[in-house]
């Protein structure tokens, strides 16, 4: 009797360990029998019980996809940076090595060495290359990108008379290729596992390797010289005068009811759009 005492109570010693481990790895999963409905109140304490196990602590699945998207966005953004500096300092020892004198671009042939000089320590070009790039980058933080030699303007005036059309360009693009990504990728997994499928792998591919201006040239010559059927210059055809509201073709048409320059607009903007579309459709098809 003795023995078998001992032998259960060191089987009773060896069974307390792993209880304890299940009851704290199963906790949420047991109730107490306060947890049990109250028959005299009619009241469910496990409904209080699941209220306040809801902790701050705990994320719905829609605020943990935001902070991991934040979280991608963070990374890429300290990668992007370092990596335009990077290319901003090759860019400006490229052009300041290639023998080319900028001034000779913006003086007269008859200038005076001493009026050549003057505009040289006045664009800053007597200073060494580091300190050419540091003046540069300087002004480029306070929002001065200099002047363009070519156009005789400043580059932000160039840049914000460019960037509407940038802008509606980007957005016509990204919605054509987004159609035909997605078509072509709902196409790929409705022939899968068919001979179908390994041509359209095989045209996507080819498709990805085809750059935007290649695109470009093949659209011009067929659809706008050889068939004639899309304009492929400017932003609207030279009939029209664009008013000058908010600088976004499309949107000055809609606000002033100008049906016939929106439509022209439409026209000129397909085979560029459509151009960038092919390049970038394939990665959303695949």
């Amino acid at each position: 009797g003795s023995r078998l005492i001992r032998a259960r109570s060191s089987k009773v010693h060896l069974q307390l360990p792993c209880l304890a481990a299940f009851l704290v790895l199963n906790s949420r999963h047991l109730q107490s029998p306060c947890d049990r409905r109250d028959g005299a109140t009619g009241t469910n304490n496990a409904q209080f019980k699941s209220h306040d196990d809801d902790t701050p602590g705990d994320d719905t699945p829609a605020l943990a996809m935001l902070r991991l998207i934040l979280a991608i966005l963070l990374r890429r953004l300290l990668v992007v940076i370092p990596m335009l500096l990077v290319v901003s300092v090759m860019i400006f020892v490229i052009l300041r090595l290639l023998p080319v004198d900028p001034i000779a671009m913006i003086i007269s042939p008859t200038a005076m060495p001493d009026e050549v000089e003057a505009m040289r320590a006045f664009h800053g070009l007597d200073k060494s290359i580091p300190m050419q790039y540091l003046i540069w980058i300087g002004n480029v933080f306070t929002g001065d990108f200099g002047n363009a030699i070519s156009f005789r303007d400043s580059v932000m005036n160039l840049l914000g008379e460019t960037l509407p059309a940038t802008i509606e360009l980007a957005l016509f693009a990204l919605f054509f290729a987004t159609i035909i990504g997605f078509g072509a990728g709902l196409y790929m997994f409705h022939v899968r596992g068919t001979v179908r499928e390994s041509v359209a792998d095989v045209t996507s591919i080819a498709m990805l390797s085809f750059p935007d201006f290649l695109w470009a040239l093949i659209l011009i010559l067929l659809v706008g010289v050889q068939w004639s059927l899309l304009p492929f210059s400017g932003r609207y055809g030279p009939e029209f005068i664009a008013p000058d509201i908010t600088g976004f073709v499309f949107l000055d048409a809609i606000i002033t009811a100008n049906g016939a320059l929106l439509i022209s607009a439409l026209e000129h903007i397909l085979l560029p759009a459509l151009a960038l579309a092919l390049a970038f459709a394939p990665l959303i098809m695949r």
